[in-house]
């Protein structure tokens, strides 16, 4: 499964109004049946969350990757 953050990224400064109209359609698609069904099959979690809320579940993911590969030497690539 996945357990990290997926995501749709958009460049910095867009009309919040169009990120908000996205977010409102990637959430309704995630509660789909259909959609559900293959988040199960391909064993990812869609959370159709807010713009606000995937932008700090990001940060939160990438800070601990990121002290994860300075604490083990690991390179990112």
């Amino acid at each position: 499964s996945m357990d990290g953050p997926t995501a749709i990224f958009a460049p910095q400064g867009m009309d919040p109004e169009i990120t908000q109209t996205l977010s409102a359609a990637f959430a309704h698609a995630a509660r789909m049946p259909k959609m559900q069904e293959f988040s199960k099959e391909v064993a990812i979690r869609l959370a159709g969350n807010t713009t606000t809320e995937a932008q700090a579940n990001f940060k939160k993911y990438f800070a601990a990757i990121k002290r994860t590969a300075q604490e083990t030497g690991v390179v990112l690539d």
